[in-house]
């Protein structure tokens, strides 16, 4: 299969949606540190146009701006769900792998942001944004989130999850980039305490 690839302040995406005009839209009709632009690629293009407007969005901010970071941040976690879904319905996976919906409102229910969080304006901030796939997936390492990617990993779907694996890797780091000075320094091993402490729920029918 011919795959095309685009490169775009650091990130390169591979897939058969991705074509060279998608980057010149989205670069011709966006201005960085505009979330609302990117929200806008993420609501109505592909995963692929997502993660080139908030990364070039992103791109544009700095810790202070939390908010617009927060906001870029939940626009890709919620078209890496949506994608997500797609390859694991692709993949046979329904019961092997927790669905994403159901996955954040567990998540939600154990989520404690004061856990992680430096300062109590940041909670409910964080709180949009931590108990997401996009979130865990990157950086929690509970046994239900191991599980998870490999079954994605050893399906027919693993090239298509391979390419939204990369692109969040780089989109996670540029977020976690711009939140670390509002997060406890050991944020991850709290994040994934409170996946851990998730995974009983999940394995209930």
């Amino acid at each position: 299969m011919y795959r095309t690839l685009i490169l775009l302040g650091g990130l390169v995406l591979a897939g058969p949606q991705a074509r060279a005009q998608d980057s010149v839209v989205i670069l011709r009709g966006s201005s960085p540190g505009d979330p609302g632009r990117a929200s806008q690629a993420c609501r109505r293009g592909t995963w692929i146009n997502c993660g080139l407007a908030v990364r070039h969005e992103l791109a544009a901010l700095t810790p202070s701006d939390t908010k617009a970071v927060i906001d870029l941040a939940v626009s890709w976690a919620n078209a890496y769900d949506v994608q997500i879904e797609a390859l694991r319905r692709q993949g046979r996976l329904e019961r092997a792998t927790p669905a994403a919906e159901r996955v954040e409102r567990v998540l939600d229910e154990n989520f404690n942001p004061i856990s992680i969080a430096q300062d109590q304006a940041e909670e409910a901030l964080l709180k949009r944004y931590l108990p997401k796939l996009a979130v865990l997936f990157e950086w929690a390492s509970a046994p239900w989130v191991a599980a998870a990617k490999a079954y994605f990993d050893g399906q027919d779907i693993a090239t298509d999850y391979d390419e939204l694996r990369q692109a969040n890797d780089l989109i996670q780091e540029q977020i976690m980039t711009l939140l670390a000075p509002h997060l406890r320094s050991d944020w991850k091993d709290r994040l994934n305490e409170i996946a851990v402490a998730a995974g009983a729920q999940l394995k209930k029918p």
